[in-house]
């Protein structure tokens, strides 16, 4: 979820740290790597809410609008998206495909990896994103719109015409 070897290593020794100072907390109702799991996952967004409020998190350039070059001045579009091989769930399990996929969200801004992640990843209300980002709703799904349609763009490129479909 982050970009940054070192950064994810230490929020996981944070994790562990965090996992030993409230295991007495811990009641055994579930697994207990899901409730590190857990811990990770608030370590990561407050890792993001920092760094977005402190401006660390590189924002998303103007200068280059997809869109574009995706739709005309009707709205349609002008080359309509490939056909996909197989189903979603097929392509996930293929690991050529998921290293394509990290790359493309990997080549994304900092802050619409974290949205897309998020929200289509870990499926969080869009709510709870924008209260622990500290962003508006409106400026939520202008991001999470310019990540997906920038990750889409990037496997047409690097995995459907790769693979010839």
């Amino acid at each position: 979820m982050v970009k940054n070897r070192a950064t994810a290593e230490e929020l996981v020794q944070e994790t562990f740290l965090a996992g030993l100072e409230s295991l007495h907390k811990f009641r055994g109702g579930s697994n207990p790597r899901a409730w590190l799991f857990g811990i990770l996952r608030h370590k990561i967004h407050d890792y993001f809410r920092t760094a977005f409020r402190f401006g660390e998190l590189e924002r998303p350039g103007e200068t280059y609008d997809f869109e574009a070059h995706l739709f005309d001045e009707q709205g349609a579009w002008i080359e309509p998206p490939a056909a996909l091989p197989c189903s979603p769930d097929e392509l996930l399990q293929a690991e050529q495909f998921r290293k394509v996929l990290e790359s493309c969200l990997e080549k994304l801004p900092d802050i619409q990896r974290s949205v897309l992640l998020m929200r289509a990843f870990e499926e969080l209300p869009a709510q709870q994103i924008c209260k622990e980002l500290g962003i508006s709703s409106t400026y939520l799904w202008v991001l999470v719109h310019r990540a997906r349609g920038g990750t889409r763009q990037c496997l047409e490129e690097n995995w459907l015409r790769r693979t010839g479909e």
